[in-house]
């Protein structure tokens, strides 16, 4: 029997980070608060791991240019205070960046497979579906979860209340997140690595497979309203159906054409 290592149990943490961050949330949802078990042990791992790469002096020259965009960002402190601009600003700013920097650090060791991006992916289609049926369906707690988030707004209730408008007509796709930002950030990045994966052979997850989260992805980005992600999922699209002409697989632009003039058609009809 193989000795499980520390460095096994990061990388699982690191791999699985998406599911566990999204199984999170869904727990969160439903009241149930699961941070000290899944999601703060998983991110201290990753954190010492961050921090003994950061030490180690063998790091590529894209390594030392993330170090020295990091190293701007700690003495831009200095503009801020210049500019008299509250010191909430650069802090607000500064640990915006502290998650993102984290994964390049954990990217470049571990980038050697498709683990991760598949992972992604399959945390991606599992939230947007649950997504889709609490947002279809409205179940009693979901629509209570979306009222306390709402309730968090004072401007946003008192409008509610003095018109007399029901949560769900007020409320974008947020999935189980109630924040429908957060979904325009990953449906991007899983449209993309969905669409790519399917000029490749080397994903790891079959063709139909990709299709149908690529789908989903679309959809997610279209409900979440929020325009970036809607304008980026037709341009994305577009430029995926170009290319898979070009590589001579045009019949993949055919059934990407499908999918978006059935999509459009019915959200047009609502």
């Amino acid at each position: 029997m193989k000795k499980l290592s520390l460095e096994k149990v990061t990388q699982f943490a690191f791999v699985f980070f998406i599911p566990i961050y999204m199984t999170n949330y869904y727990f969160f949802m439903r009241g149930i608060n699961v941070n000290m078990f899944m999601y703060f042990p998983a991110l201290a791992l990753l954190l010492l791991k961050i921090f003994s790469l950061f030490l180690k002096s063998d790091r590529s020259s894209f390594i030392h240019g993330v170090n020295l965009y990091l190293l701007y960002l700690v003495i831009s402190v200095v503009l801020y205070s210049v500019n008299d601009a509250p010191i909430s600003c650069y802090t607000g700013m500064f640990t915006s960046y502290i998650l993102p920097f984290s994964f390049v650090y954990l990217g470049y060791r571990y980038s050697n497979d498709n683990k991760y991006n598949k992972w992604y992916l399959y945390g991606c289609a599992i939230c947007f579906l649950i997504g889709f049926y609490l947002y279809f369906t409205a179940p009693s707690y979901y629509y209570d979860f979306l009222r306390n988030n709402v309730d968090e707004s004072s401007e946003l209730s008192a409008y509610m209340g003095s018109k007399n408008i029901d949560i769900l007509d007020v409320t974008r796709f947020s999935s189980f997140f109630g924040n429908s930002y957060v979904i325009s950030y990953f449906s991007i990045p899983a449209l993309i690595l969905s669409l790519g994966y399917t000029l490749r052979d080397d994903s790891g997850i079959k063709k139909t497979v990709l299709y149908i989260i690529a789908v989903v992805s679309i959809l997610a980005a279209i409900l979440c309203q929020q325009r970036i992600a809607m304008a980026f999922a037709v341009i994305i699209t577009f430029f995926y159906g170009i290319y898979s002409l070009r590589s001579g697989k045009g019949g993949r632009l055919l059934q990407i054409s499908i999918i978006f003039a059935i999509i459009y058609i019915h959200f047009a009809k609502i």
